[in-house]
């Protein structure tokens, strides 16, 4: 069964970090309780597919550990929003993911969790990106995309068709500075492609270890 040094074995392995910082953060998320808690060694606490998820977008949200606690559940809170007319093309997985309303650190363990069995199209087109920039994120898969976005331009975009007057763009200009809450000044999108998700997904199902 998989250990939290497992996981930053893993992305080590992929080169998302140091394993120093990776080390750094993996505390920082055991600290604020977003990965499951145990003492360390022997009893180490194990990993969930949850646990994976909230590390890699922790990984995708920020370069500085001493911020995981603060952002990374800013950004696991994201909802998933796909236009309507794009929604009969979803594949399955994305299209459970949104029928279900899960908040992006779900919605990643759950692609971890499946990524395995995914259909041959859609395997070498699978990618998760996060967008520090707005708070957001992305799981491209095959020609579809799924996109999550904070709550308040998520349920703008659910009413778009709504009469667009002063005051609801002054509800998106408010709900644009929520989502840019821990923007840096620079667009940087972080991206996870298969390989380091197909990786956590044998680690996880004690299919594999540090290397793939």
């Amino acid at each position: 069964m998989a250990k939290l040094s497992d996981l930053v074995a893993v992305f080590a392995f992929h080169e998302v970090d140091t394993s120093g910082t990776l080390n750094l953060f993996s505390r920082r998320l055991r600290e604020a309780g977003r990965v499951n808690k145990a003492k360390r060694g022997k009893g180490a606490a194990t990993m969930t597919h949850l646990d994976a998820a909230r590390f890699l977008i922790a990984l995708g949200a920020t370069d500085h550990p001493e911020r995981v606690q603060e952002v990374e559940p800013f950004f696991s809170r994201a909802l998933p929003y796909c236009r309507p007319s794009a929604v009969d093309g979803l594949p399955d997985i994305l299209r459970e993911i949104l029928d279900d309303d899960m908040e992006l650190d779900r919605a990643v363990a759950y692609l971890i969790k499946h990524v395995s069995h995914l259909p041959t199209g859609d395997v070498s087109s699978t990618w998760l990106e996060i967008d520090r920039a707005n708070g957001g994120a992305m799981i491209h898969m095959g020609h579809s995309a799924l996109f999550f976005e904070q709550p308040q331009m998520r349920a703008l975009h659910l009413s778009e068709d709504a009469h667009r007057d002063s005051a609801f763009d002054q509800k998106f200009d408010e709900a644009a500075r929520e989502s840019a809450t821990f923007a840096t000044g620079k667009s940087i999108k972080a991206t996870f492609f298969l390989g380091i998700l197909m990786h956590l997904n044998r680690t996880l199902s004690d299919r594999g270890t540090a290397t793939p």
